[in-house]
């Protein structure tokens, strides 16, 4: 019976975090709600390999079925172990990343923000395996890759694991408005020295 009820539970997990519902232009989502959806893991027949390869641009809106959606998420495990997948562009849409998002994205080289500073702040990571930057160690913001990080002054806090592993940094600016610093938002920035 305990067999049984691990297998359920497994599978349970499995349906939950490769759960999807529709594909457009060689990108998964999983719908949200009746107007958002989530970019979401990439080979819904397997468990491996993840199909997403090359250079993505995530869309800031998706149309399917004649139904728009805005793209506010990449879900748990949503480029998980994609070993070809060499850069991500992500829309100022995006306001959450799930857990393991990136993990083992081992040719990823180059993180794309089509928003600004204070929106990227507000990303809600939800560990430090959901942010590129980990991966890539860059950030690029309307083509222009970020070494001297100026926070804007209207940020009242940066979000937990916001620039995490970001190893191209070497200075960082903080205002006074800044009120809160997120769990490892600055962990292993090692090339940071003022």
């Amino acid at each position: 019976m305990k067999k049984i009820f691990t297998l359920f539970i497994t599978t349970i997990c499995i349906i939950k975090f490769y759960a999807i519902n529709f594909q457009v232009d060689g990108i998964y989502y999983k719908t949200i709600n009746e107007n958002e959806v989530g970019v979401a893991y990439g080979a819904p027949s397997t468990v491996f390999p993840n199909t997403y390869t090359g250079d993505i641009v995530i869309p800031a809106i998706v149309t399917y079925n004649d139904t728009t959606y805005n793209v506010t998420s990449i879900e748990d495990y949503a480029f998980y172990q994609c070993t070809g997948l060499t850069s991500i562009t992500i829309p100022a849409s995006i306001k959450s990343i799930g857990d393991m998002a990136f993990f083992g994205c081992s040719a990823l080289n180059k993180t794309i923000y089509t928003g600004d500073i204070a929106n990227w702040c507000a990303i809600k990571f939800i560990t430090f395996t959901a942010n590129p930057i980990n991966y890539s160690q860059n950030l690029y913001i309307n083509n222009q890759e970020l070494k001297d990080l100026v926070i804007p002054n209207t940020v009242e806090s940066i979000g937990d694991f916001a620039f995490f592993g970001f190893t191209t940094l070497s200075s960082i600016s903080i205002p006074t408005s800044v009120k809160n610093i997120g769990s490892g938002a600055l962990a292993h920035c090692s090339g940071l020295t003022s």
